[in-house]
């Protein structure tokens, strides 16, 4: 009988290629991303981040919702945090050095949301 077992051909076995060991089954790795697609992102990321904002500033929207966008802003600044990382209160080095890849206008945007959130909402703008 246990020669003629049955076995559910959605087995992950059966799934799964048999590599040799030390061979990679995407030796290519991951495609890159196409440009058109990535300057098409870069384009549209200030607004996004500036949408960010007035979302997590717009008091009739749910808590829920302005968590996440303040969540992601800081992800957006800072990186997300690693798990089990004693560092994730304070910004990664390499983040730091990011903002001298910033246009005057985004930073004076950036300038002008860290202010705003400094001062409880109450800041004036230049």
């Amino acid at each position: 009988m246990a020669a003629n077992v049955h076995r559910n051909p959605k087995s992950l076995a059966n799934l799964m290629p048999k590599w040799p060991k030390g061979q990679s089954g995407n030796p290519g790795g991951r495609p890159p991303i196409p440009r058109v697609a990535v300057e098409a992102a870069l384009a549209n990321s200030l607004d996004a981040v500036v949408t960010l904002a007035q979302i997590r500033d717009d008091t009739k929207m749910a808590p829920g919702i302005r968590v996440k966008a303040c969540q992601v802003l800081l992800e957006r600044a800072f990186g997300k945090p690693t798990k089990g990382s004693i560092e994730t209160a304070t910004p990664a080095r390499e983040s730091m050095l990011k903002l001298g890849l910033l246009t005057n206008e985004e930073l004076a945007i950036l300038e002008r949301l860290l202010l705003k959130a400094s001062c409880g909402g109450n800041a004036k703008p230049k």
